[in-house]
């Protein structure tokens, strides 16, 4: 099983991430209290939301739904079965994940050199997150125990392992401020750090990254992108 629907256009879904969650940054949401039940439940942008995330519960997934979608609609009304949809989708490509690590092999989320690992632990995360307390203790220990090897992994491409089989990797744009790659590794770790209410993962965040990436943001005062359109990965 692959881990979610893969979005053809990662900034686009950071983008609906960010509005989401009420534009409050991300280190700033309460732990397992966030609510986004003062929604305008008459808008037309409303229904449609409910009516996408139903089509997922109903078998019908849109291409590019994920847990992190049911968990925002779980958000909005505190309705059990989001929650325990979302939970059932996460622990079953976690455990189709650990499957593959116990066989020695890569796990889907280290695919085009972890590039989908914003999204994947995003969902896993917030799931985790304000789903905590219908969580087992299991699901808690294997959740946490994938994303942080994974986050690991991510900036420490040279010593990246799965299980006990070591899997380096090229480390492609851990330290570009200007790459989509970048983002999605910022994303995961964000959302873990917080989710996970790990320190370490917050300051590396602060003290690390964020100089570096609003340095960059500063130069393009209008906008846009100092790689133009058009990018390679090697």
């Amino acid at each position: 099983m692959k881990p979610y629907g893969k979005s053809s256009d990662l900034a686009q879904e950071n983008s609906w991430n960010s509005r989401a969650v009420n534009r409050v940054p991300i280190y700033r949401i309460p732990c397992r209290q966030h609510s986004l039940l003062s929604v305008d439940t008459t808008c037309a942008e409303y229904t449609r939301f409910v009516s996408y995330v139903d089509r997922a519960l109903a078998g019908n997934p849109d291409y590019g739904f994920t847990p992190y979608d049911a968990m925002i609609r779980y958000s909005m009304c505190s309705i059990a079965k989001y929650a325990d949809f979302a939970i059932a989708q996460v622990d079953s490509t976690v455990a189709s994940e650990e499957s593959l690590i116990a066989a020695g092999q890569t796990p889907d989320i280290a695919g085009d050199s972890y590039l989908y690992v914003g999204e994947q632990i995003a969902s896993l995360a917030l799931t985790y997150d304000w789903a905590f307390s219908r969580l087992t203790t299991s699901q808690k220990t294997r959740w946490k125990a994938y994303a942080d090897q994974a986050i690991y992994n991510v900036w420490n491409p040279t010593q990246a392992n799965w299980g006990s089989v070591s899997k380096p990797w090229s480390g492609w744009s851990i330290n570009d401020p200007g790459d989509n790659y970048h983002y999605s590794f910022l994303q995961a770790t964000m959302y873990w750090a917080v989710a996970s209410q790990n320190q370490q993962w917050l300051d590396f965040i602060k003290q690390q990254k964020a100089p570096p990436l609003c340095a960059y943001f500063a130069k393009l005062p209008g906008g846009g992108s100092l790689e133009g359109t058009v990018t390679a990965h090697p």
